[in-house]
């Protein structure tokens, strides 16, 4: 669960840095305020980077985690299926192919949990947040968002 909360909440604090990034750019481009001015919110700027590369990491290890536990618990069921059938059954199978089954297709489903998963709850959810976010202060860019977030998880396929 962590392991797609973490991103998300990653993905919420874009909006902050977002921000802070347009306010620092104003004021020292079209305010003129002195570097000296602008400390704290360049402070914050980076404060919120270090955070979201905090959390991004947590979710890749929370997700690793996960998937492993996940991975560990589909073997499992698959051994005890696999043992449960008669003798016969196995015996006409190949050994190889069977644990190629348990070992290997288990362990190739690892990208899928942790790296297309998370992305693809981040690519469902986030635009909608900013389109919420903008919506108020760009209406014709937040109905962009509204429109085009859904057809993202499509593209990701």
């Amino acid at each position: 669960m962590l392991s797609l909360a973490l991103p998300l909440l990653s993905g919420a604090l874009l909006l902050l840095q977002a921000w802070l990034l347009a306010h620092v750019l104003g004021e020292a481009i079209a305010g003129g305020v002195p570097l000296a001015g602008l400390v704290l919110p360049i402070a914050l700027f980076g404060g919120v980077l270090a955070v979201r590369i905090g959390l991004g990491l947590a979710g890749e290890i929370c997700a690793a985690s996960a998937s492993e536990a996940i991975k560990r618990r589909l073997r499992g069921a698959l051994t005890s299926a696999i043992l449960a059938k008669p003798p016969v059954w196995t015996a006409a199978r190949s050994g190889g192919a069977l644990s190629s089954l348990v070992v290997e297709q288990v362990e190739a489903m690892d990208g899928h949990l942790t790296r297309y998963l998370p992305a693809m709850a981040q690519a469902a959810i986030l635009p909608l947040a900013f389109a919420v976010a903008v919506f108020p202060v760009d209406w014709m860019v937040g109905v962009l968002f509204l429109v085009t977030a859904p057809l993202i998880p499509v593209f990701m396929a």
